[in-house]
């Protein structure tokens, strides 16, 4: 077995997990993950999302801490806002109180979603870097603005395929701006991790 160490640029941030049925079409990088944010200046992982309210502009309250947010934007990278959904959420806090990892985030007494990290700061440089992942099954990937497609897909299967235990590493704002990925096929659903790096 070999073991290879990629050179890329840049302080790791997020390591975000991308996957399941939500990879069935194209999927790209959120603009809000590529770009310093400085009107947000805080930021959570979320899991078990359970409300479609889960929106820009929503104000929540931490279940736990008391912690008041308002919402900048939502990036989810599985699942809906409905049903299951996780990502990552930007927001200006409302209060001097901190989100904590595991608290329910609400809207009186319904959970919009937990938090799956302590409050952090955003990044206010651009990313100079992503490292990719695939976790398990394979996807298929295209950078320069062609959109890759799975197996029933038209054309049947077009772009790079990356398959478990593959990675690769990108660093030019052209090739971050344009990189799409999809599940190879809609049955086999892919788990991607991808890290963040400013």
């Amino acid at each position: 077995m070999f073991n290879y160490v990629w050179n890329y640029d840049g302080d790791s941030k997020y390591t975000l997990q991308y996957g399941g049925s939500s990879l069935n079409t194209a999927t790209s990088f959120d603009n809000w993950l590529m770009q310093g944010r400085q009107q947000y200046p805080c930021y959570i992982h979320f899991n078990q999302a359970a409300s479609a309210s889960l929106v820009d502009g929503v104000t929540l309250t931490g279940a736990t801490s008391g912690a008041k947010i308002k919402v900048g934007h939502v990036v989810i990278t599985q699942g809906t806002a409905a049903s299951a959904g996780m990502g990552v959420l930007f927001y200006t806090p409302l209060s001097d109180t901190r989100v904590v990892t595991g608290e329910n985030m609400q809207v009186g007494a319904s959970t919009y979603c937990v938090a799956a990290s302590n409050q952090a700061d955003t990044p206010l440089t651009p990313v100079k870097s992503v490292y990719i992942t695939v976790e398990s099954n394979t996807i298929r990937y295209c950078i320069g603005g062609d959109t890759p497609t799975n197996s029933a897909g038209t054309p049947a299967s077009f772009g790079i395929p990356l398959t478990a235990g593959q990675n690769i590493v990108l660093s030019s704002g052209y090739n971050l701006s344009t990189f799409s990925m999809i599940n190879a096929v809609s049955a086999s659903l892919a788990t991607v991790d991808v890290t963040f790096n400013y």
